[in-house]
């Protein structure tokens, strides 16, 4: 059940009369709308998620500048330094070069190496003895504005970058091609990410074999 559901059946959830609860995502979720879907039979409170990661969205600058909305129940409890919590330390899907990355955030990730230590190359890079699982590319480019998912105009609350977006799309595009596999884009703002999604769309209308 969502949250929103949680909400909406109250009057159920207060006939059923629940002692033990759990949560999941509880990091994305506002206190506010947490403590409206839990009833009043509820003891034990089981909050499952990654406060490193995302956070509550909120529609309100306000609300999140001057009432900290964006800050979950989950975050704001472990900040508090509330006893028995949990954190897990092993991680079973990246390759070390790509983990090793997250050790700012989590210095206590180990790598499961039975696992992890030999995920393959992909196809397109294994001809390569220098390839890598993990590959920067830098260039000189500054972001040049920002853009709205709506119209399309000036926004202030995201940014983008238009020639590292020309960039992501060839090179997905040449990857495609070369491993006949899907690729995924990650973009740090909406607005890179309406760039790169036009950008997609640009080069799917000049080669039907992209549509």
């Amino acid at each position: 059940m969502t949250i929103t559901n949680a909400c909406i059946q109250m009057d159920l959830l207060r006939e059923l009369q629940p002692t033990v609860c759990i949560v999941e995502e509880a990091a994305e979720i506002s206190e506010p709308a947490l403590r409206a879907a839990l009833p009043p039979s509820v003891k034990h409170l089981i909050l499952i998620g990654d406060h490193e990661q995302l956070r509550p969205p909120v529609n309100s600058y306000d609300l999140v500048l001057h009432n900290r909305f964006d800050v979950s129940m989950f975050e704001r409890l472990l900040q508090a330094g509330l006893r028995g919590n949990c954190q897990l330390s092993m991680q079973n899907r990246m390759h070390p070069e790509i983990s090793r990355l997250l050790l700012d955030i989590y210095p206590h990730l180990r790598d499961n190496h039975s696992r992890v230590s030999e995920i393959p190359l992909p196809f397109c890079l294994r001809s390569s003895p220098s390839a890598r699982h993990a590959i920067w590319w830098d260039h000189a480019h500054p972001e040049l504005g920002d853009l709205s998912e709506g119209g399309g105009g000036p926004s202030s609350t995201s940014k983008s970058n238009s020639n590292e977006a020309e960039l992501c799309v060839r090179l997905a595009l040449l990857i495609a091609g070369n491993c006949g596999m899907t690729v995924t884009i990650l973009a740090a703002y909406v607005g890179q990410k309406i760039l790169i999604r036009r950008r997609v769309e640009d080069f799917a209308r000049s080669d039907s074999r992209l549509a």
